[in-house]
């Protein structure tokens, strides 16, 4: 048995390695046929989904950012007053980690 995606990102993973034998090409996903003028198909390509998917593997998830700024953010904060801006940094990377939207 299988898992639904717990992200958009696994679940681009999963169609592309669903449909992995798919040509650069072919449509993935029909925006539009025979618009504006017939015989025109607009749409995303297996090769845009794919090299959206690269550019994605390149991209910190939301998590390694709220953890990599975690340390500057606080030291601000304390320089005004304010404490806890660290630690509630890394509580919500660890929320984004869980799959809890915030």
């Amino acid at each position: 048995m299988t898992t639904n995606p717990s992200s958009p990102r696994e679940a681009l993973a999963h169609v592309l390695a669903t449909f992995a034998d798919e040509p650069d090409t072919g449509m993935a996903v029909v925006a539009t046929r025979n618009q504006p003028v017939r015989g025109a198909v607009t749409g995303l390509t297996w090769g845009d989904l794919r090299a959206l998917a690269a550019e994605l593997a390149d991209r910190p998830t939301r998590a390694e950012v709220l953890r990599e700024t975690a340390p500057e953010m606080d030291a601000i904060a304390h320089e005004y007053g304010v404490f806890g801006v660290g630690s509630r940094l890394r509580q919500l990377a660890d929320d984004a980690e869980a799959g809890e939207p915030r």
